[in-house]
């Protein structure tokens, strides 16, 4: 599966993906809700000519590692809609991004809800 990288800021990061069937990864860097930034990243998705498709968004820093963690979404005519949401469980690879990003990105990792022996294990080099 590839992907691109396509923005970060202080509250997620955005991957468009070449495979699979979501168009996208968003990866909330952050502890605040994705209704904070949800208007910005649907902005984004359609500035990026994503108008249609489904969205994966990993909530690991904000729900932590349970059956809330990944929310997907559907966007239809650049519009995300709400009423779409689910929550779905997801190939090893979507954890392996979150996992590698997290690492890459460690001091967020302090503002989460994910307990000391998560965040060891993420900075170790496992996949959560």
């Amino acid at each position: 599966m590839g992907f691109t990288m396509v923005n970060t800021t202080t509250y997620y990061k955005t991957y468009i993906l070449s495979t699979g069937i979501y168009e996208c990864l968003v990866i909330c860097l952050s502890y605040e809700s994705v209704f904070v930034y949800l208007e910005a990243m649907q902005n984004e998705l359609q500035s990026k000519g994503l108008l249609d498709g489904d969205i994966l968004i990993d909530q690991l820093m904000i729900t932590g590692n349970n059956k809330n963690r990944f929310l997907s979404l559907h966007m239809l005519d650049g519009i995300i809609d709400l009423t779409s949401a689910r929550n779905v469980n997801v190939e090893q690879l979507y954890h392996q991004l979150t996992s590698s990003e997290l690492r890459e990105n460690a001091p967020l990792l302090k503002n989460s809800v994910l307990s000391s022996k998560q965040i060891s294990m993420i900075l170790g080099g496992c996949v959560v």
